[in-house]
């Protein structure tokens, strides 16, 4: 029975590790896009429909955007966001 537990463990660290990752890809690819264009947060977050608070929570990676926010922002930053999967 510990076997399974240590089992389950390692594949439930290596699923958070992975979208630990996306999540800080996400967002230093986000603030990228945002300082390029010359842009600050609460301008972004306007353009965007979000809170300044939601967008900054994104650029540190400590929340998870849904895919209708990813586009909002792309449309934002004028198709600027590179959001290529590296897997």
């Amino acid at each position: 029975m510990e076997e399974k537990q240590g089992t389950k463990d390692r594949e439930r660290s290596t699923t958070t590790t992975k979208e630990g990752t996306m999540t800080l890809h996400i967002a230093q690819e986000l603030r990228a896009s945002r300082e390029a264009r010359g842009l600050s947060q609460a301008e972004l977050a306007l353009l965007s429909r979000i809170s300044r608070s939601y967008l900054s929570d994104l650029e540190r990676g400590k929340r998870n955007p849904s895919i209708g926010i990813l586009e909002e922002l792309a449309k934002s930053l004028h198709g600027t966001l590179d959001l290529r999967l590296k897997v």
